[in-house]
Order: C-alpha cells, then structure tokens, then sequence
C-alpha cells in the first residue's frame, strides 16, 4: 500500500532556503520562471516592507531591474507621473503611483508611465505594429457605419 505525503521539501525562492511545503505556502505565477513558491514568512516580510513608503519605492525598484529596466529609480519615476498629469498617455484615464512603468523589451528604455490595460496591449503586440495598425483601420471602418 502507498502511502501519501502530506508534505513536501521544496525551496523559497525570496529566503534562498529549502522549507517544509505545507499549506502555509503561496504559488505565485510568473510568465519569465514558469511558478515559483514562497513560504508565508517571506511573505509577510515583503508585505511588512511595501508598507512604509521607503521599503514601497524599493520595492518597485528591484521589480524594475528584475524586468531588464535600465536606470529606474523611484523618484525619476514620480518625476515622470507627475509631468504626464498622472494621466495615462495612451487612453488619458487617472494613474497612480501603482502605475506599471512602459518600456522597450529589447533596449530596457523607459517610454512613460502607463495604465495596466494599455501596457498589458502594448506588451502584447509591441513588436507587431502591423497588427495594432491592423485593429485600428477595423475599428475606424465600423465607426463610420
């Protein structure tokens, strides 16, 4: 008879240690690593961090260095909000300092501060301008009708 294990070894990504898994554990999904894991005490200590406004700008700094951002730092980035209105620059809705920051995948160059909608599309279809070019002749074609 096989007997199943109600718990695992595997390894936090954030504490750099090997854990029991149990239930007290997050799956978190990223589309560079496929899934990572990380324990509940690593979470609550990132959690701890974002929380005062100091541990929140270094935060976003090392997501931005992590995603190939080149020269990102936190105030250049309130700079950048504020000087576009804190307004997206694609559809003009209200952001915030939540915002996601838009840059070129290939070079790591920062374009602006955009709204999560419009950088979800632009990174979707951002080597393939043919494409949104595509999509916006249909859009113009039905709005005549």
């Amino acid at each position: 008879m096989r007997v199943k294990r109600k718990f695992f070894l595997t390894s936090c990504n954030d504490l750099m240690m090997t854990v029991i898994m149990t239930r007290k554990f997050y799956w978190l999904k990223t589309r560079r690593k496929g899934v990572t894991a990380m324990c509940m005490t690593a979470r609550e200590r990132k959690a701890k961090q974002r929380s005062n406004p100091q541990g929140y700008s270094k935060s976003r700094v090392a997501g931005w260095k992590s995603q190939g951002i080149i020269d990102a730092s936190y105030e250049k980035f309130l700079a950048q909000l504020a000087a576009q209105n804190y307004r997206c620059q694609i559809c003009h809705e209200k952001i915030d300092q939540s915002a996601p920051y838009d840059h070129a995948h290939e070079t790591g160059t920062v374009r602006g501060v955009l709204c999560q909608d419009c950088n979800k599309l632009l990174g979707r279809f951002e080597n393939n301008s043919a494409f949104l070019l595509g999509a916006a002749s249909y859009l113009q074609q039905w709005q005549r009708v």
